[in-house]
């Protein structure tokens, strides 16, 4: 790990005692614990979102667009810690990661039956308003979304 991650991690630990850092093989936030987890060699913009979620207070979320929100916040609290700590927050990244997040709301969406784009009404459960379709999908975010169809 080089000297400038090292500080950041000294940094954010003095500056936000409350949330603490341990490593593990990806990027989470647990709201449980109060714990952000980092590989060993992590990217700074992610250590910085990461924390983002620890400082808005991120917790669960009830339907899939505030899982998105979050994010979008997440971001938004990093680009603030970056200034304050003077570190660059790599706009790439940010914008891959939010267009993960839009694909898979946007996957989530379509219809099993007609294709058109329903509504979510509760969480993991969807409407088409074409069709009369209802169904449920999986919480997967880094895998295939299932669609089981409730109700023609």
């Amino acid at each position: 790990m080089n000297m400038q991650k090292t500080d950041l991690i000294a940094k954010l630990k003095k500056t936000y005692p409350e949330i603490n850092i341990e490593f593990s093989d990806d990027y989470k936030w647990s709201p449980s614990s109060n714990t952000v987890f980092i590989p060993k060699k992590y990217e700074p913009s992610y250590l910085l979102h990461e924390f983002g979620h620890g400082l808005c207070n991120h917790k669960d979320y009830d339907l899939a667009i505030d899982l998105v929100r979050h994010e979008q916040e997440a971001w938004d609290k990093a680009y603030e810690l970056a200034k304050k700590f003077k570190v660059k927050i790599k706009d790439d990244l940010v914008a891959d990661s939010m267009t993960s997040y839009y694909t898979w709301l946007h996957k989530r969406a379509i219809c099993p039956k007609c294709h058109e784009e329903g509504l979510e009404i509760e969480k993991n459960s969807y409407k088409c308003f074409f069709c009369n379709c209802s169904w449920k999908v999986n919480e997967a975010r880094q895998c295939n979304i299932k669609r089981t169809i409730l109700k023609d």
